[in-house]
């Protein structure tokens, strides 16, 4: 069997939630155009969808689903990403607020590949005694259905909260979401 042979380079990373190591590609330019095509349809749905293909197509390591990855890793993901595609500098500009000035300014800033962790970080709640709850990380799926929560149903709200444990554990047995 012959050595898979890639038309662009292939780089690492390891994911911020796990440390787990992944294989990934620069985007290419069909990417970047779908990017741009999603940026410009200002359609919130249509932007993560796409940005969650995109990096669906540029992670080579299989085992991996964008689908499943909290929102922070899909962020560091497309970073990282951005980086070797297109560069680590970016300009921005601003427009003054000012009532009468409008005058452009532009700024330009260098992407830092690195990750700012807390130490401290867990996704661990400890309630009372030896009982506690462990969360999931919300992912695109889970961000969806939250900016179509409804503040006004309690039982939209519970429901969010019930989909975001992970499990549930006391000082003899762990009891999962289901």
């Amino acid at each position: 069997m012959a050595l898979p042979l890639y038309k662009h380079p292939v780089y690492t990373m390891k994911l911020p939630s796990t440390g787990k190591e992944i294989k990934y590609r620069p985007f290419l330019v069909k990417d970047e155009k779908n990017l741009l095509l999603a940026q410009q349809s200002e359609e919130e749905t249509v932007m993560i969808d796409t940005l969650k293909n995109v990096i669906s197509s540029c992670i080579l390591s299989k085992d991996v689903d964008a689908n499943k990855l909290p929102v922070f890793d899909l962020e560091y993901i497309f970073t990282q990403l951005r980086i070797k595609s297109v560069g680590e500098n970016i300009e921005l500009i601003f427009t003054c607020r000012t009532k009468d000035c409008g005058e452009k300014t532009k700024i330009q800033f260098k992407i830092e590949p690195e990750l700012v962790k807390d130490p401290t970080h867990t996704n661990k709640i400890d309630l009372f005694d030896d009982v506690g709850v462990v969360m999931k990380y919300a992912d695109v799926d889970m961000l969806k259905q939250i900016r179509k929560l409804d503040l006004t149903n309690p039982d939209a709200i519970l429901d969010l909260i019930a989909d975001s444990i992970d499990y549930i554990y006391d000082a003899e047995s762990v009891y999962q979401r289901s």
